[in-house]
């Protein structure tokens, strides 16, 4: 984080971090290894290139990448097992998104608004307890619903409307009140 930022060499009882326009100078998320109790991390336009660096936070239950420029190493985000809320939006660039969400299995509140497009829904099959999924302005690449339809415990869902998608948000509404 550089000498402008007022870090102490560890903060072991940091709970709770929110940053707006970071731009650590290794491009990365490292400097978390200060917070080894971080349960949630909010950043705001950032200038994270990777997210290596945060696994470090072991306890860390809530993520929120808001407009994270520059993104696109996720590769430390499905090391987060202990996650019940992610927060992803404007990360077009992130790569292997879909790959990561499928080892976040304590997941309860997703929000991938504006994410890159994902291949398909299978991996709400690794989120069973999920109950809130807006996947707003993300496009889904072969466009079948059936797993919102079929998940055990989702809510509450919101999307953008695909002509490609096999359901609109009432035939999904619809189905899953008839299950």
């Amino acid at each position: 984080m550089g000498p402008r930022h007022p870090f102490a060499p560890t903060y072991p009882c940091l709970n709770r971090l929110s940053l707006t326009g970071a731009a650590p100078a290794e491009g990365d998320l490292g400097f978390l290894r200060m917070a080894p109790q971080l349960r949630e991390l909010n950043l705001f336009r950032s200038k994270v290139r990777s997210l290596d660096g945060l696994a470090a936070c072991r306890h860390l239950t809530a993520l929120s990448l808001v407009q994270p420029r520059g993104l696109q190493d996720i590769a430390d985000l499905g090391r987060c097992r202990e996650l019940t809320k992610l927060t992803l939006e404007g990360a077009r660039h992130a790569d292997g998104l879909a790959d990561q969400l499928k080892h976040l299995g304590t997941l309860t509140k997703l929000v991938l608004n504006g994410a890159p497009p994902l291949p398909s829904l299978g991996f709400l099959r690794d989120l069973e307890r999920l109950d809130w999924f807006d996947f707003s302005n993300t496009d889904v690449l072969d466009g079948d619903l059936q797993p919102l339809v079929e998940h055990p415990a989702l809510d509450f869902i919101l999307f953008t409307a695909k002509k490609h998608f096999s359901h609109t948000a009432a035939q999904v509404k619809k189905a899953r009140a008839a299950r």
